[in-house]
């Protein structure tokens, strides 16, 4: 934490099977290789993993079973796009740069938060059979706001939808 760290090495955490939370927030890192989350694979579940205030442009590669909590708040994302199933209870990815945001491998997720973005397409929201909170405030939900609406009927288990400083329509 707050180490200035730019990169880190691939292999920093091999042979660590045991590694519960991984907080690298309040850095300077723009790139992690997939490899660095390889011993993730090993541990039933991650507590959290916190990414936020780095240099992060894209969503990085994590092979772990299950994740608390995944922090990439406050980074450079432009989309929201994984190639893998995420089993995490919890993303936070507010305060980054996302316009497109594709939630299809977030279908375990209970609360996201993708407040202060510049979304102009979420696809897979349909999908969330479990979400109880999303945090769509600061976005410009009125490109989308069909879609949203179509959505949310979808997801009976939304107890908490935050729509604040959103320009809607309707």
């Amino acid at each position: 934490r707050e180490n200035c760290l730019i990169t880190i090495n691939e292999h920093q955490f091999h042979f660590n099977d045991h590694l519960s939370s991984l907080l690298l927030d309040h850095n300077q890192i723009s790139f992690l290789p997939s490899a660095i989350f390889d011993s993730l694979s090993m541990v039933e579940e991650v507590f959290e993993i916190d990414l936020s205030f780095n240099n992060l442009r894209k969503m990085p590669y994590i092979e772990a079973k299950e994740i608390g909590l995944l922090k990439v708040d406050n980074n450079h994302i432009n989309i929201l796009f994984v190639n893998r199933t995420y089993n995490v209870r919890a993303l936070e990815a507010h305060h980054n740069d996302i316009q497109d945001a594709d939630l299809f491998q977030f279908g375990s997720a209970e609360h996201i938060d993708l407040s202060h973005n510049h979304l102009d397409n979420i696809v897979g929201l349909h999908e969330m059979g479990q979400l109880e909170y999303l945090d769509l405030s600061s976005n410009n939900v009125s490109k989308f706001d069909y879609n949203l609406k179509y959505s949310i009927q979808n997801i009976p288990t939304l107890a908490t939808l935050r729509l604040q400083n959103c320009s809607l329509n309707e």
